[in-house]
């Protein structure tokens, strides 16, 4: 099966580091982590849980489409949080905001992530037909 690597154009190719935003096997689309950066700048974004909840999931319908895909083909999402006992109440909030109707299997997790000011990072799996690719 082949995998295409999936470019957005922007920050969030990671340009720097050794992977791609996503990539699509078939029919599937497995995201990277996605995380709170401005696609523009690269910079992390948000003091706040809600801020970077809103922008990681942002990022993570950008990704999406580039890909063929979009949030109501996810199947399962990761939610990576630092401080999961302070911080779920304030993402679940935002994370209704995109998923309201469409509910996929979810797990969360706190973890240490890579930077002290991160609080949040999504890694998803989500369905592409063929018929719907727009990239």
């Amino acid at each position: 099966m082949n995998v295409e690597l999936i470019r957005v154009g922007n920050a969030l190719d990671f340009k720097d580091l050794p992977l791609s935003a996503a990539c699509r096997m078939g029919d599937v689309v497995h995201t990277a982590g996605i995380l709170p950066i401005d696609p523009d700048s690269g910079k992390l974004v948000g003091g706040s849980i809600e801020e970077q909840a809103r922008l990681t999931l942002t990022n993570l319908v950008a990704i999406l489409e580039r890909a063929g895909s979009c949030l109501a083909q996810v199947g399962i999402v990761r939610i990576f949080l630092a401080d999961i006992a302070r911080d779920l109440a304030g993402f679940n909030t935002v994370y209704q905001e995109f998923f309201a109707d469409h509910h996929p299997a979810r797990y969360a997790l706190g973890v240490q992530l890579a930077f002290p000011e991160l609080k949040v990072e999504i890694q998803v799996v989500a369905g592409c037909p063929v018929g719907e690719r727009t990239a």
